[in-house]
């Protein structure tokens, strides 16, 4: 049931975990997408649906193909922040999930708040399940993290 996955020309913000002995990578939380990898570089789809680019989904392929995650009600997210407006990106890479307790795990990710040009970069604690299947069971608030060490002027 283990699919090859065509990968895009710029990969990155894949947060990686370690299951059962095996190195696994969250490609993408929204729709969630995990790829098993092994030493000699070759990747395997194993949850989620499946790249656009090329993809078909058929009996013999259980994975979904992605739907259209570009769709911002008319307005590109460059656009709408030249004009001002906010724009709230989905959550990013971030750090290693660790095995909180079996079959849970814990990492932090970031998301991207944008405006007029400058993006902010917030980090959410989110906590995956993986067992029976996986699935993200919790994302946090933005984390409020002190600016300046405690005592500091």
């Amino acid at each position: 049931s283990d699919l090859l996955i065509p990968l895009h020309q710029f990969e990155k913000n894949w947060s990686p975990l370690y299951i059962h002995e095996r190195l696994h990578f969250i490609r993408n939380f929204a729709p969630l997408q995990v790829v098993r990898c092994e030493l000699d570089g070759a990747c395997v789809h194993v949850h989620g649906c499946l790249p656009r680019r090329g993809a078909t989904a058929t009996d013999t392929n259980p994975l979904a193909v992605c739907e259209d995650d570009d769709k911002d009600n008319g307005k590109g997210t460059l656009e709408a922040e030249a004009e001002g407006d906010w724009t709230v990106g989905s959550l990013r890479g971030g750090t290693p999930f660790a095995e909180w307790r079996f079959p849970y795990f814990v990492g932090l990710a970031h998301s991207t708040t944008g405006f007029h040009g400058r993006h902010l970069y917030r980090m959410h604690m989110v906590v995956i399940r993986v067992d029976p299947t996986f699935e993200v069971v919790f994302v946090s608030d933005a984390l409020r993290l002190p600016t300046a060490a405690p005592g500091a002027p």
